[in-house]
């Protein structure tokens, strides 16, 4: 087995249980109870960003999304990068200097 296998073995292994609600309750128990708390405008940032991506994906993905994830995954990828430079919202609010 060489290592480009053996990642990627381990990637889809990731996936395989990331698929599972379980999972992403187990996660969140344990964040809860480390008391990590994400401010209000960097949680709506995350669901925009999370949203975009999402779409995008479930345009570019093919059903069976394993099999398309080798092909997908650059243009996810190139679109949170995208995502993450973008200027910041007008909208947030910011303390001035009065």
């Amino acid at each position: 087995m060489t290592v480009k296998t053996t990642s990627k073995a381990a990637w889809l292994s990731v996936l395989d249980r990331l698929s599972e609600p379980s999972s992403y309750a187990g996660i969140a128990a344990i964040l809860g109870v480390a008391g990590v708390t994400v401010p209000m405008p960097v949680l709506h940032d995350v669901m925009l960003a999370g949203s975009v991506i999402a779409g995008l994906a479930a345009i570019v993905i093919k059903e069976g999304w394993k099999a398309a994830l080798d092909d997908a995954l650059p243009i996810v990828e190139s679109t949170a990068a995208a995502v993450s430079q973008s200027p910041p919202d007008s909208n947030t609010t910011e303390s001035k200097p009065q």
